[in-house]
């Protein structure tokens, strides 16, 4: 029916037009060049997760700015990706940065980045199954496939295959697929000398919080807890009460809200934790 000054009778139709996304924003990548001049950080994918990476842990918001004070500590950094987080902390005055990155493409960016720090190229976990200490161990681990939003190369969520999504079932391939060396975190991972401890490390913190029964000299710890692969919040919560009894007052950003009394995360991003030791 054309006339559409009469009444209408038949059946409606949306037309929608539309503008396909671009894999990264121009703005984005703007963003990231300057901050990567900035911070000296030299080697990067411009099509990927890395560009993300630079801007929120470097950017005006700085991420992992809140609550910590870096200054002549010396770092622990898990998950250490591309090394934003270890050039952050230095340029806040940290001592020194111990770093574990298991995927070799990003170890080749973080020593290009970060030169002065030391690398060790493992995942570290909770715990080990072998009594061994000498004993080396190796996992399998998974590539996460591109963003679906933007469809940009995702090098920030690569994990241990028993902590991938079930969505990731087409990248259990074999070209998706590594074996990297394991590094069970209290007898390997967390020493004396260490006093600020980051994990980022998709899904291997629940193990790595479980195992842990002492932190010995951490004064602070920043976790980005993995809700979004573990949706169950009780688990969350019994992590809470337990970093409490050890020593720690802890804030995250839906503290106060109705998410954390629910019984299942229902939010499409993970939380961090600012961890800080009570005096």
């Amino acid at each position: 029916q054309r006339h559409w000054t009469k009444s209408f009778s038949g059946e409606r139709f949306s037309l929608v037009w539309f503008t396909a996304k671009q894999r990264l924003r121009s703005d984005e990548k703007k963003l990231a060049l300057s901050l990567a001049h900035q911070f000296n950080i030299t080697s990067f994918r411009p099509n990927s997760t890395d560009i993300q990476a630079i801007n929120e842990v470097l950017g005006p918001k700085q991420c992992y700015a809140p609550l910590c004070d870096y200054r002549n500590h010396r770092v622990l950094d898990c998950g250490a990706h591309i090394g934003t987080f270890a050039r952050f902390v230095l340029s806040q005055g940290a001592a020194s940065v111990i770093a574990y990155e298991p995927d070799p493409e990003n170890c080749k960016f973080f020593q290009a980045n970060v030169p002065e720090a030391t690398l060790i190229q493992a995942a570290v976990i909770g715990t080990s199954s072998s009594k061994n200490e000498t004993e080396e161990h190796s996992a399998e681990f998974i590539l996460a496939p591109r963003r679906q939003e933007d469809k940009a190369i995702n090098t920030w969520r690569h994990c241990l295959k028993i902590y991938a999504p079930s969505s990731w079932e087409n990248p259990f391939s074999s070209s998706n697929r590594r074996i990297v060396k394991t590094l069970d975190f209290v007898r390997h991972v967390l020493t004396d000398d260490i006093t600020v401890v980051k994990l980022d490390i998709e899904g291997a913190e629940f193990d790595i919080l479980d195992a842990v029964q002492d932190w010995r000299n951490v004064q602070y710890l920043v976790i980005e807890y993995s809700l979004t692969r573990r949706r169950a919040m009780q688990p969350f919560r019994n992590h809470l009460n337990k970093l409490n009894q050890l020593g720690f007052d802890i804030e995250f950003d839906f503290q106060n809200t109705t998410l954390f009394q629910q019984p299942a995360w229902s939010a499409h991003t993970d939380t961090l934790l600012f961890c800080r030791r009570r005096t």
